[in-house]
């Protein structure tokens, strides 16, 4: 009588003893776990083939990491889902009316790891692709950015599908990441079941989900989310992050306030560490960070392999360098009030290369003299400024009175009227 066919189906592989299989399956997970070399394995179907055996294939559920299905299968990156090597260990984060061009360029040049843009909602990218195609105009006249930038991350919101996936595979070409955003808590976003809301929404997240990431283009798809809609449902991060890093998500950031909070009380940091235990992509603290100490604290508090900053980079492009240095050598350079005068007049500089209003100009003119000597007369004039040039005259006149009081150990006196225009 014929011999009956092996169990495994004469497959080699699955011909192992079930104690080697054990250690496979042992050593896959222990991989999974090394901090920043990648998440934590996903199921999903892949064909396997017993080719060479004369048995017919079949399709086997086997373990594989999420990073690899969303870059095609392929591991690149320092992280999951093909993310860009990261020269630094602290991002910019996205501010509307903030992180402009001009800023996300000097903080670029001053350490920062990755920049986002302000957020951009997905039917404005759709309706204005549409009529800079027929103009024959780049994507820049909507969405500006420098390939001195990178790498660079766009950020979108909205909830509909359809026009999720489309803005997904008009920006996919020209940024290196795009980030999804769950976190905004302001009425207007929340009321269009957009930003903070959608964490009460899982089937819908996962739906969002796995639209940008079939549509990214191979690009690595990011989240950024709260901790919850109301402190009752403060944990809802994590329902939602799990879901994220099924649907191929390469790196989650959590900003660890609830929705309501807005951007009062203190950041809860243990959240970022409970995060940072429950899923395998690199994770990214945010919120309050507004020091070099600061970012050490909150990396060596929770375990997460990067942190995102925020207001503390506002006039402040310095802090980027300051956190690389102060956590690989321990120490860092002090910038006084003339650094970032000379800091705002090269972000004037890469400013007159962009369409960046007026009012962003003075805003950020005001950032940048904050606690400075004279800054209580200088915000007067900035804010009756017509055009960039008063603006310059102003901070000209700031930069003497800084000058001034540093020269004269602190005390500024009738310097400050003789000084400022």
């Amino acid at each position: 009588a014929p011999a009956a066919p092996p169990r495994h189906g004469g497959c080699p592989a699955r011909a192992r003893p079930a104690a080697q299989r054990a250690a496979a399956r042992e050593r896959a997970r222990a991989g999974a776990r090394t901090v920043g070399r990648g998440p934590r394995p996903q199921r999903i179907k892949r064909r396997v083939g017993c080719r060479g055996h004369g048995q017919a294939r079949r399709h086997r559920r086997i373990r594989a990491p999420a990073r690899a299905r969303a870059a095609g299968g392929k591991m690149t990156g320092s992280g999951g889902g093909g993310l860009p090597q990261f020269r630094g260990r602290a991002f910019l984060a996205p501010m509307a009316g903030v992180s402009d061009p001009a800023l996300r360029l000097l903080c670029r040049r001053r350490g920062a790891g990755l920049v986002v843009t302000e957020f951009t909602s997905v039917h404005a990218i759709v309706a204005r692709e549409r009529e800079l195609r027929e103009r024959s105009r780049p994507i820049t006249d909507f969405v500006e950015y420098s390939d001195e930038e990178r790498p660079l991350s766009v950020q979108l919101f909205g909830s509909d599908t359809e026009s999720l996936g489309r803005a997904a595979a008009i920006v996919s070409p020209h940024f290196d990441v795009i980030d999804y955003n769950m976190g905004c808590p302001a009425p207007h976003i929340t009321r269009q079941m957009a930003g903070g809301a959608l964490l009460q929404h899982e089937g819908l997240t996962r739906r969002i989900l796995r639209t940008l990431v079939g549509a990214a283009g191979g690009r690595p798809v990011t989240l950024k989310v709260r901790a919850g809609v109301t402190d009752e449902g403060r944990r809802a991060f994590l329902r939602i992050a799990r879901a994220a890093e099924d649907e191929g998500v390469a790196m989650i950031t959590l900003h660890p306030r609830t929705v309501s909070q807005g951007y009062s009380g203190r950041s809860d940091w243990s959240l970022i560490a409970e995060l940072k235990r429950a899923v395998g992509v690199p994770v990214v603290g945010n919120g309050d960070i507004g020091s070099p100490e600061d970012a050490r604290d909150m990396i060596e508090r929770t375990g997460c392999d990067y942190v995102m900053i925020g207001r503390g980079a506002m006039g402040n492009p310095f802090i980027f360098e300051q956190v690389n240095d102060l956590l690989s050598r321990g120490s860092y350079r002090a910038y006084g009030a003339a650094d970032r005068i000379a800091a705002f007049f090269e972000y004037m500089e890469a400013a007159a290369r962009f369409r960046i209003r007026l009012s962003s100009l003075r805003t950020q003119a005001m950032r940048f003299s904050r606690g400075m000597p004279g800054a209580s007369r200088l915000r007067p004039l900035v804010a009756a400024a017509r055009s960039a040039g008063e603006i310059e005259s102003a901070m000209r006149g700031a930069a003497a009175v800084a000058a001034a009081a540093a020269a004269g150990g602190g005390a500024s006196g009738g310097a400050d009227a003789a000084a400022l225009p």
